[in-house]
């Protein structure tokens, strides 16, 4: 198992507890873990901060596959852009365009999420060619408040998971709790392998 996909499980795990939605009818999860923002307003996005999501799909993606559009085929989706947790509920998937690797593991990718929690229209969105952003505008118009880098991250899946989830427990809850410690972990190993890479 390559390093990324370690971490595809916890993060599975931490995403189904901190943003409280699992894909109920999805069978197989695709999560991307985002790199820390390098540009944010600081009032409410820091560069502490990150995007972090899950993509359900009834089947996977495939092997090999260039820029397609996949969005009809999104079941349900779960994103934390670090201040606030979004899921299919509460927004519109614009777009998904994906490339895949050998392995079926998606390595290009395009897609914006717009969702609107009043008086603020929110776009959310991520590229391999130009990393991730989240801008939140005033009545849809006025630019308040942001969030960005230039640093794609990376992607883990897909992850079989079951069609209908089962109710939580407080065994659930407490391992959550360590799912995101794990993912915590994972998103300092990725930082570190980066900065090894470069050196």
């Amino acid at each position: 198992m390559n390093s990324k996909l370690r971490f595809a499980l916890p993060c599975l795990l931490a995403l189904g507890v901190a943003l409280a939605a699992v894909p109920a009818h999805a069978d197989e999860l695709y999560v991307y873990i985002g790199n820390d923002y390098t540009t944010a307003d600081g009032t409410v996005y820091t560069t502490q901060m990150s995007m972090d999501a899950g993509f359900g799909f009834t089947n996977p993606l495939g092997d090999n596959i260039s820029n397609v559009d996949v969005t009809s085929d999104v079941n349900e989706w779960v994103l934390s852009d670090g201040f606030t947790e979004w899921d299919s509920t509460m927004g519109t998937l614009e777009n998904f365009d994906v490339s895949t690797d050998a392995a079926g593991t998606i390595d290009g990718w395009d897609f914006s999420i717009q969702a609107i929690n009043a008086p603020f229209l929110f776009n959310l969105d991520s590229s391999s060619a130009s990393g991730d952003s989240v801008e939140a505008l005033f009545f849809g118009e006025v630019p308040a408040y942001n969030g960005s880098n230039s640093d794609p991250g990376v992607w883990a899946g897909p992850i079989l998971i079951a069609s209908t989830p089962e109710p939580a427990s407080g065994v659930d809850l407490a391992l959550g709790g360590l799912a995101l410690g794990l993912l915590a972990f994972g998103k300092r190993y990725f930082g570190i392998r980066r900065l090894t890479a470069k050196a």
